[in-house]
């Protein structure tokens, strides 16, 4: 009961992870497609709010859980799970988790070593900082200025936005079928302990 139980919380904390993550990922998508909509705009066109889409890229890896799964897996613990479904739910669990965190650290690479310099290099990130204060009004009033309209129609920003498009998508698709395991997971596992049904939220 004590690794049922270990298991079920650590599977309870992915599914909150994952489910903050899938409307992160989806707001994400909506502000590349947003930021691509804008490639092509005159100057004067690009407006206060789509530049506040454009220069916030920053982006966090998502960190899930699977050491009460590995410590199983790799000891005679595993052989006292008397169920075969969710013995082999168990043993693949790990490697779905490896090849979502694949995904995960190719958009983070696109962000660091794509984005960012490209940005960095055609905006002034004082554009980043809080606009009510006061502090930076040298900085903006004498500062290097941004140039939207050439960083839009850089190629190399085009392609880093395509990019970050798809491996989101990916990454937005992998999260959902986590998703779907882990409440599979979390389900069989309940039963063992005997919890109630809605539990698992």
């Amino acid at each position: 009961m004590k690794i049922y139980h270990s298991l079920y919380e650590e599977l309870n904390t992915n599914l909150k992870v994952l489910n903050e993550g899938i409307v992160k990922y989806s707001g994400n998508i909506n502000r590349l497609e947003a930021t691509m909509s804008y490639i092509g705009l005159a100057p004067e066109q690009i407006t206060p709010g789509a530049k506040d889409t454009i220069v916030h890229i920053n982006y966090a890896p998502m960190v899930l859980l699977d050491g009460a799964l590995n410590s199983v897996i790799n000891t005679s613990k595993f052989e006292i799970i008397e169920s075969d479904s969710l013995k082999t739910l168990i043993a693949n669990y790990p490697t779905e988790i490896a090849e979502f965190k694949i995904t995960d650290s190719k958009i983070n690479d696109i962000v660091v070593n794509h984005l960012q310099p490209v940005l960095e290099k055609h905006l002034a990130l004082v554009d980043i900082l809080p606009q009510e204060n006061p502090k930076f009004n040298n900085l903006r009033d004498f500062g290097q200025v941004s140039n939207y309209y050439r960083l839009l129609n850089t190629k190399e920003y085009q392609n880093a936005l395509v990019d970050r498009l798809i491996q989101t998508e990916n990454l937005l698709t992998q999260a959902k079928k986590l998703r779907n395991r882990t409440q599979i997971m979390g389900i069989k596992l309940r039963r063992e302990l005997g919890y109630p049904e809605e539990y698992l939220q």
